[in-house]
C-alpha cells in the first residue's frame, strides 16, 4: 500500500486449445476505485510490482510467454 495506492498482482485464467492457460497481471487500485489493469500481460506472468515516490508510474516484470 502506497499512501491511499494499492499495487497488487493477481491470478487470471483462460481455456483456449491446448486447454487451461494461467499467468499474473499487475493492478493498481486508488482508494475504494476500481482496480485497474496496468499490465495487461495478455497472457505472459508479470510481477514484482513497484510504484514510482510520486504515485504517477508503475514498473513490474513481464517474463516473456512461452510458444
Amino acid at each position: 500500500m502506497y499512501a491511499g495506492v494499492r499495487v497488487y498482482v493477481m491470478t487470471e485464467t483462460s481455456r483456449g486449445m491446448e486447454g487451461f492457460r494461467e499467468w499474473t497481471d499487475v493492478f493498481i487500485q486508488k482508494g475504494d476505485g476500481k482496480p485497474e489493469n496496468v499490465s495487461r500481460c495478455h497472457g505472459s506472468n508479470c510481477g514484482h510490482p513497484s510504484l514510482s515516490s510520486d504515485g504517477k508510474a508503475v514498473v513490474y516484470i513481464q517474463l516473456r510467454r512461452e510458444p
